[in-house]
């Protein structure tokens, strides 16, 4: 006679297993690629979210990275970068900055 607790542990676990199988098909797509030690990230897009407060309206940009979280960076460095780009990230006292390297 089983248990029904195993049971529902089962049955949990496979739960968790779907939902990490699941994660794997998101919207990012990135490659990520290690050049002498350091990590290069090739984008394939840039995409603008619009923000939306009570005092004013501004646009954030955001590149989408492979490791599922989006990088900030300011509309001067958007206009610069385009698809394919690699860029080098960089982490100041001010912010995020991605480097254009080719």
């Amino acid at each position: 006679m089983k248990q029904p607790i195993f049971k529902g542990i089962k049955y949990m676990l496979l739960f968790i297993a779907l939902y990490f199988s699941l994660l794997g098909y998101s919207r990012y797509q990135f490659k990520v690629t290690v050049t002498e030690g350091k990590i290069i990230h090739k984008y394939k897009k840039v995409e603008a979210y619009e923000v939306f407060s009570n005092t004013e309206t501004r646009t954030n940009y955001y590149i989408k990275m492979d490791n599922r979280t989006d990088l900030k960076i300011d509309a001067h460095q958007y206009k610069q970068l385009s698809e394919g780009d690699e860029i080098r990230i960089h982490k100041t006292n001010f912010g995020t900055v991605a480097e254009k390297i080719r």
